[in-house]
C-alpha cells in the first residue's frame, strides 16, 4: 500500500498522512482565499502537494514563516541533492517517506514578532478538516497547554481521529526548562521528545587569553578575518538588565557597538533578531551566550553577522573573561561542518519533559527524535544577503517541532507496511524496539544537565526511536477504543459530562464502561504509583507479530526500591497475532526512597529463534 497523503498545518504544524491505494479516498482540495475549497491553479499544487486549506478566517494558505514547509518536507519531501545552508551541511535532503502526498492546513497565523498565534478554535477545525478530508497520520507541533483535558482542542480533535483509526505524533513541548512543563500528553498520542545530532557547524571563540571555545553558526563569511581580535563588548554586564543582556535592539542605542563583537545572550528574543540589531547598531560580529537551562544545546543558525552560539559551561568562560580582563578582545574562527564531533543523540535541553500533572500518571514523553538543527526546506532564503529562488530554500530548525514529523512519516512507513495494525500497534513497535544509549554505547545524555548527565524517562520516554527495527518489533501491546473510555472514567478530575465533551458523546456514563487506572492501561510503558502501598500488581496483554513459532522470556531490571516478579516469566506463541498476557507484581523494599521520589527500571522480553527480538518496557515507580 502506497502512502498517499500527508497533512501539513502552516506555520505551526499539523499534518496527517492519508494511505489509500487511490486518490479516491483523497476529499480535500487546494483552497486559495475563498471558503467555498476552489481550486488552486496547477502551479500552487501537484502530485506532492495535493491539498492546501486555510482554516477559519486565516485566509491564504501561504507560510509566513518557514515552519509549514520546513515540516513538511521533513515529513515526506522527495529526495534533493545539494541542498544545504548558506553553503553548510551539503548533501542529500530527502523526508521520512518521500513517496508521500503532503497537503497543508494552515491554523495559525504569524504576529508582528513572527510568532504563531492559534486559537483553539481553528486547531479544533482544523483538526476535524484533516480528518474529514480523509487522512490518516496526524502530526501536531502545537504547544498549547491546558489544565483541563476538556478544554484541550488537541485531546479533542486527535481522540476523533482515534476512532477512524488515525494516530498522531505530537509535539512534547519546547519548555525543558520548566518542570512537567508537558503538552499532548494523553494516552492516544504518540508524544514526542526532541534529540541532537553528532554534526556540527563549527564556529570557535578565541578570546585574548588564548582560550578557545567551540560554538555554532551557520552563517560564516569568507570575509571575516578570524585572525584579527576584535574589542568584545558586553552590554548586559556594562548596564545589568535583561532588555541589555539580550540585545533588544532599542537597548543598544546607550552602546557604541561599531566594529565590536558583542555579547549577547539567549533571552527574551530570538537568536537571529539579535543579530540583525547588533548588525543595525555596527557591530562586527556577535557571541551568543547559553542560560543554565540551555545546558549543552547550541544551535546552527542562519544569522545576518558572523556568530558564535556556545554553550552555557563555556558562556560563564566569557562571563568570566569580560568580568576580569581591563581590555577584552577575541575573534571567531570558522571551521565549517563537522561531523560526529558531539554526543548524539542526546536529549535537547529545551525539550519538554515529564511527570504529566493531568493524565494519571502515563509516562510521557513516549519517545524521542532527532529535533536538533534539522536541514529541511524553508519558504524563502535566509542570510545576511539572500538570493536565488524561494523554491529552492533550505533552512536548519530546531524544536519538538522538527522531531514531530520525523516520527509521523515513520508512522506513515509502518501504516503503509503493516496495513492491519492499530494506532497502538504502531506506537507500541516504535516505544517497545526504540534505543537507550548513544553512539558512542554510552546511556543518552541530557543536554539540560551541563555535565551531560544520563537522561532520565522523563526526558527520553522510552528512547530515541529506531526505525528499521520498529518495522519488525516481534511484539507489541494493543490498546482499544473501549480501553480509552475505560481510563478516562477512571480519572478522579474528569465528570461524565467532561469525558463527553472530548469523545464528542452527548450522553456518555461511565457506569456503561469498565473502569482502567492509568497503570492497568495495557500501555508499552509502566508506570505505578505506590503510594504506601507494599504491593502492587498489573497486567499486560502481548500480540506476536513476528514469528509464528516463537518463545519469548522476561528480562526485569529492577527499579530501586522495589523488587519485581513477572508471571509467567516465559511466553510462547504457536501462531501470529495470537495473544498472551503477564502480570508484573511490585514488592516495596523496606527502606525504599521517599514519598514523592521516582525511580526506574526496565522490563524486556527477549526471543532467540531464528530471529531475536528484543521488546523492552521502560518502568517507572513512584514512592
Amino acid at each position: 500500500m502506497k502512502v498517499k497523503v500527508l497533512l501539513l498545518v502552516l506555520p505551526i504544524m499539523v499534518f496527517a498522512i492519508l494511505m489509500c491505494l487511490s486518490k479516491m479516498k483523497w476529499r480535500g482540495c487546494c483552497q486559495y482565499v475563498t471558503p467555498n475549497c476552489d481550486p488552486w491553479s496547477p502551479s500552487k499544487c501537484n502530485n506532492k502537494l495535493i491539498g492546501a486549506r486555510a482554516v477559519g478566517s486565516i485566509g491564504s494558505p501561504d507560510d509566513e514563516t518557514g515552519h509549514g514547509t520546513h515540516v513538511a518536507s521533513t515529513a515526506g519531501g522527495t529526495r534533493v541533492y545539494n541542498a544545504g545552508v548558506l553553503g553548510q551541511a551539503r548533501g542529500v535532503a530527502v523526508g521520512m517517506a518521500p513517496r508521500a502526498h503532503l497537503a497543508m492546513y494552515k491554523i495559525c497565523t504569524a504576529n508582528k514578532d513572527h510568532k504563531n498565534e492559534c486559537t483553539d478554535h481553528d486547531i479544533l477545525g482544523g483538526i476535524d478538516q484533516a480528518i474529514n478530508d480523509g487522512v490518516d497520520v496526524l502530526s501536531l507541533s502545537i504547544d498549547t497547554p491546558k489544565d483541563h483535558m476538556e478544554e484541550d482542542s488537541v485531546v479533542k480533535a486527535t481522540f476523533a481521529g482515534l476512532k477512524k483509526g488515525i494516530l498522531a505524533s505530537a509535539c512534547a513541548g519546547n519548555g525543558g526548562m520548566f518542570p512537567s512543563r508537558l503538552v499532548n500528553d494523553v494516552p492516544w498520542i504518540l508524544t514526542v521528545g526532541a534529540s541532537s545530532m553528532d554534526r556540527v557547524v563549527k564556529a570557535t571563540v578565541k578570546l585574548g587569553n588564548g582560550m578557545e571555545l567551540e560554538g555554532q553558526s551557520a552563517y560564516q563569511p569568507s570575509s571575516f578575518s578570524s585572525s584579527t581580535m576584535l574589542e568584545l563588548i558586553y552590554p548586559g554586564e556594562i548596564v545589568k538588565n535583561d532588555f541589555n543582556r539580550a540585545c533588544k535592539s532599542a537597548s543598544l542605542n546607550f552602546f557604541d557597538l561599531k566594529g565590536k563583537i558583542v555579547v549577547c545572550e539567549t533571552w527574551l528574543t530570538n537568536d537571529i533578531a539579535k543579530s540583525e540589531a547588533v548588525k543595525k547598531h555596527g557591530g562586527a560580529a556577535m557571541i551568543l551566550l547559553s542560560q543554565s537551562w540551555d545546558g549543552f544545546t547550541t544551535f546552527s543558525e542562519a544569522h545576518v553577522i558572523p556568530t558564535a552560539h556556545l554553550n552555557h559551561v563555556d558562556s560563564l568562560k566569557v562571563v568570566s573573561y569580560f568580568r576580569t580582563e581591563a581590555n577584552p578582545t577575541t575573534t571567531i574562527i570558522f571551521g565549517g561542518t563537522k561531523e560526529g564531533v558531539r554526543r548524539s543523540p542526546a536529549v535537547g535541553s529545551f525539550s519538554s519533559r515529564g511527570s504529566s500533572l493531568r493524565n494519571g500518571g502515563i509516562l510521557k514523553p513516549d519517545i524521542i527524535g532527532p529535533g536538533v538543527d534539522i536541514l529541511a526546506a524553508w519558504n524563502k532564503q535566509v542570510g545576511p544577503d539572500p538570493s536565488g529562488s524561494d523554491d529552492s530554500a533550505f533552512n536548519f530548525a530546531h524544536g519538538c517541532s522538527m522531531a514531530t514529523p520525523m516520527l509521523a512519516g515513520i508512522i506513515a512507513l509502518l501504516k503503509s507496511t503493516h496495513t492491519d495494525w492499530s494506532p497502538a500497534m504502531i506506537k507500541s513497535a516504535i516505544m517497545t524496539t526504540a534505543h537507550t544509549t548513544d553512539r558512542t554505547g554510552q546511556p543518552i545524555a541530557d543536554e539540560k544537565s551541563n555535565t551531560y548527565d544520563k537522561a532520565s524517562f522523563f526526558a527520553m520516554g522510552a528512547g530515541h526511536v529506531d526505525p528499521t527495527r520498529a518495522n519488525d518489533p516481534g511484539l507489541v501491546y494493543n490498546t482499544t477504543l473501549e480501553d480509552y473510555f475505560g481510563y478516562l472514567c477512571s480519572l478522579k478530575q474528569l465528570s461524565d459530562f467532561s469525558i463527553g465533551i472530548i469523545t464528542r458523546q452527548r450522553a456518555f456514563h461511565c457506569a456503561d464502561y469498565v473502569k482502567i487506572e492509568p497503570e492497568q492501561l495495557n500501555y508499552p510503558s509502566i508506570s505505578v504509583s505506590m503510594n504506601n502501598a507494599l504491593v502492587k500488581k498489573i497486567t499486560r496483554t502481548v500480540i506476536n507479530v513476528g514469528q509464528s513459532n516463537s518463545v519469548y522470556k522476561v528480562e526485569v531490571d529492577d527499579p530501586e526500591g522495589v523488587s519485581l516478579k513477572v508471571d509467567p516469566e516465559s511466553l510462547t506463541f504457536s501462531q501470529m497475532y495470537e495473544e498472551k498476557s503477564f502480570t508484573v507484581t511490585f514488592n516495596a523494599k523496606i527502606p525504599h526512597p521517599f514519598k514523592g521520589e521516582y525511580s526506574k527500571g526496565q522490563l524486556v522480553w527477549k526471543s532467540n529463534g531464528l530471529k531475536e527480538y528484543a521488546v523492552r518496557s521502560p518502568i517507572s515507580v513512584q514512592f
